[in-house]
């Protein structure tokens, strides 16, 4: 992979991470308000959601340690 593809895949892996961040942050904050309407089918959506993001941006986050690991081993 060529220098700029893996800087272009490391700024995409990077908006990934805080993409799918703002989404758990998002979707975490509205669980407070579900439990304030004791509406427990919102506060199960809204923190499965925040999982599902928060495990999404940690693979991203494993993606691009591995990225960063095989271009400084590359430039060795």
């Amino acid at each position: 992979m060529s220098k700029a593809a893996i800087h272009d895949h490391r700024i995409l892996l990077v908006r990934d991470i805080a993409e799918n961040a703002a989404l758990a942050s998002h979707y975490s904050a509205m669980t407070p308000t579900y439990a304030d309407l004791n509406d427990r089918a919102g506060m199960r959506y809204s923190l499965k959601s925040a999982i599902a993001y928060i495990k999404a941006a940690a693979r991203s986050w494993n993606d691009l340690e591995m990225l960063d690991d095989q271009t400084s081993e590359s430039s060795k």
